[in-house]
């Protein structure tokens, strides 16, 4: 199972939770109530870097209904941003404002045909090396 640090700051004087996204992107939101909706829309002007994940925008506002549902979601793939803000609220209790930061690495892996070419490329190239050293060495000398 993964880890999963929360960092609560404050921000714009308001304490605020932050959760670190996976580097699969996905993030799942299970709605706990079983007599309210939960909803999910944008804080002020940010905008949420949330698709389907079949890669569709999702629609604001996020409804998850109520009694346990979950809604499984990504990061989308042209987001450019590193967190992002939303308010989730359920019935009519208080909102909760939490950060989301998008840990984005970049991806080393190799697909196997990429692997293939690359090794294939290292192994000609030490053997043209070792080649070239015993033919230096075979060279008849003069004089």
């Amino acid at each position: 199972m993964a880890n999963l640090t929360i960092v609560v700051d404050v921000r714009d004087a308001q304490t605020m939770s932050s959760y670190k996204i996976p580097e699969s992107g996905k993030l799942v939101y299970k709605n706990a109530s079983k007599d309210f909706d939960l909803t999910i829309s944008q804080k002020r002007q940010n905008l949420l870097p949330l698709c389907e994940i079949n890669g569709d925008k999702v629609t604001l506002p996020l409804v998850v209904v109520k009694d346990t549902e979950s809604r499984e979601l990504r990061i989308c793939d042209d987001c450019t941003g590193q967190e992002f803000l939303y308010t989730a609220k359920i019935g009519m209790a208080a909102e909760e404002d939490p950060i989301v930061i998008i840990d984005k690495k970049k991806d080393m892996s190799l697909d196997p045909l990429a692997a293939a070419i690359l090794g294939a490329s290292l192994g000609a190239a030490a053997t043209y090396l070792i080649v070239k050293s015993r033919a230096n060495k075979m060279r008849p000398q003069q004089g």
